[in-house]
């Protein structure tokens, strides 16, 4: 069986951009990242307050590029702050409670079987067919499991 995989063997590796990504995206807490978001959209609003206000131009000049930075940062945060809240309440997740599991390539055991994972794997939920899960594991691998095998996390 040539398309059989354990969940030992090595994956290709993504690239230099999606790592950048993934760093920055995971590099503080969630609650860092919202605290950090909140300071810059409480700065940008007073920066906004001091347009609305000001009447010197030069001082006003200052406040709108001062302003217009810190609502694309403010933007830029509180889009990592939501995928990071994304991540987290969106994905479900479980871990295999048997010795070996077993995937396969459709929901039913008697297909063939795509790779294993041992007990502890944790995998990531797809869609339900009767008593299978379809799961993907960090690797990404994915295939169909028995329920019984898994217990949510």
């Amino acid at each position: 069986m040539s398309a059989y995989k354990t969940d030992k063997e090595e994956t290709k590796e993504p690239g230099v951009v999606s790592d950048v990504l993934e760093y920055v995206v995971n590099a503080l807490s969630l609650w860092t990242m919202s605290a950090i978001a909140a300071i810059f959209y409480i700065a940008a609003m007073f920066a906004g307050l001091g347009v609305i206000i000001s009447f010197d131009t030069k001082r006003k000049r200052f406040l709108t590029r001062s302003l217009q930075f810190l609502v694309v940062v403010t933007a830029f945060l509180f889009t990592i702050t939501g995928a990071r809240i994304h991540q987290f309440e969106r994905t479900d997740r479980a871990v295999a409670i048997a010795g070996n599991v077993d995937a396969y390539d459709s929901p039913s055991d008697k297909t063939t079987t795509v790779f294993t994972f041992h007990e502890g794997t944790k995998v990531r939920l797809g869609r339900v067919e009767g008593n299978y899960v379809h799961v993907t594991l960090a690797s990404g691998y994915s295939g169909w499991v028995d329920r019984a095998k898994l217990t949510r996390i």
